[in-house]
């Protein structure tokens, strides 16, 4: 990453805001393949109040320099290569205010061998699940050959969906509402489960620790009651990956897992709670990763960057009121990728790693407008650009060599 003022837990926050000049946060690496739009949109990259303020720009010999963004579309013919990305912002008083030189790597064209062999891919996230990345991801596996690219989950379709349909769309586990704490902690049983599953002397007590009556018409929440990863066991309630994997992936573990989470623990916190609120999610996220290794030493774990919302304030002026700002919202993003980049690199783990696919998504064009704004929720045509950005990851994993 560039030179920059990490705004890191510890830091003030509200200070930095004040005094410090804004930094790009483009890392030094980025992924590409052909046939799929990369994408780097300014306004997700700088961690101004108001990005509109600056000017950018986008020096290589790749690709064509927006008002927006950066944007390539390597071709078969770009298979292998690696181009740099010369990344500045200015302003009128200060000139030059930042800079950072990426190298976008572009995927290998897939030996036959690569494109026959199985590859199985989980998701833990959130409802962002809802612009289904998860079904553009598996379409552009598809379109690059990989005819045994397997999606795994516990449902498909939205983040409420209980019914899984594969043939139709791809399985995941996105749930609305989930950080990284839920995925370790959130169990709870309708009363018509526990009637169904418990002795009749058990009932009165499981209903008093994980029941939830859910009010007339909101049958549809019953998929967000439950982690995949818990289960109940001596009146308890227990993390246990490897009866995931046994209920998704035949008791293997899958070849990867992608995690995009974050956003619904750091989104609407006030500048005043944002390294408390960011501190709870690192150490969250140290607890999973932890549970996930020791389940699967070999299976690659790929964090995210969050999913990001709109930056335009009339969404989220529409969902939260007069409570927050799309300022507040996506320089708490920015602070959260920052410091959950910093966990990742810091377990020195080789089958662990961080990407940014937010900056491939649109924060104005992708998502709703007028009537129908919203903060933190894309359009189809979001879904799929964060999908491209993690295809393209995992066409170069998948192909390096």
């Amino acid at each position: 990453m560039t030179k920059k003022l990490m705004m890191g837990v510890g830091g003030c926050l509200a200070a930095c805001m004040a005094t410090a000049k804004p930094t790009l946060t483009v890392p030094a690496e980025l992924q590409a393949a052909p046939g799929i739009p990369c994408n780097v949109y300014f306004a997700r990259a700088l961690d101004s109040v108001k990005p509109s303020n600056y000017a950018f720009e986008a020096i290589s010999e790749a690709g064509s320099f927006w008002e927006d963004c950066w944007t390539w579309t390597p071709t078969e013919k770009d298979a292998g290569r690696q181009v740099k990305v010369v990344f500045n912002v200015w302003d009128d008083e200060s000139g030059l205010v930042d800079a950072v030189t990426t190298t976008v790597t572009v995927a290998k064209m897939p030996t036959e061998e690569q494109k026959a062999k199985k590859v199985s891919v989980a998701i833990l996230g959130a409802s962002c699940t809802n612009s289904r990345y998860q079904d553009q991801l598996r379409a552009r596996m598809r379109e690059a050959g990989f005819a045994n690219y397997v999606a795994v989950g516990s449902h498909s379709g939205g983040s409420s969906s209980v019914e899984c349909n594969p043939d139709k769309e791809a399985p995941h586990d996105g749930y609305g509402g989930f950080a990284w704490g839920d995925f370790m902690t959130r169990y709870a049983m309708t009363v018509d489960e526990i009637n169904n599953e418990q002795a009749e002397a058990e009932r009165e007590q499981l209903i008093h620790l994980f029941g939830a009556k859910l009010p007339k018409g909101q049958e549809w929440r019953k998929g967000l009651l439950k982690s995949p990863l818990v289960r109940i066991r001596d009146m308890k309630k227990v993390v246990d990956v490897q009866a995931w994997f046994d209920k998704v992936n035949g008791g293997k573990a899958p070849d990867y897992v992608f995690i995009t989470l974050g956003g619904n623990g750091v989104a609407t916190v006030r500048p005043e709670r944002i390294e408390e609120a960011v501190a709870g999610q690192m150490a969250s996220a140290t607890k999973l990763l932890d549970y996930l290794r020791a389940a699967a030493p070999d299976m690659k774990i790929v964090v995210t960057s969050a999913f990001g919302g709109s930056t335009l304030q009339d969404g989220w002026g529409k969902n939260y009121g007069a409570k927050t700002s799309a300022f507040v919202g996506n320089r708490n993003r920015i602070l959260y990728d920052r410091e959950i980049a910093k966990l990742v690199a810091a377990r020195n783990d080789p089958k662990l790693v961080y990407m940014t696919a937010s900056l491939n998504v649109d924060p104005v064009g992708a998502y709703p407008h007028g009537a129908h704004a919203n903060a933190g929720h894309a359009l189809p045509s979001g879904g799929k650009m964060f999908g491209d950005a993690l295809a393209a990851w995992l066409l170069c994993d998948l192909t390096d060599r």
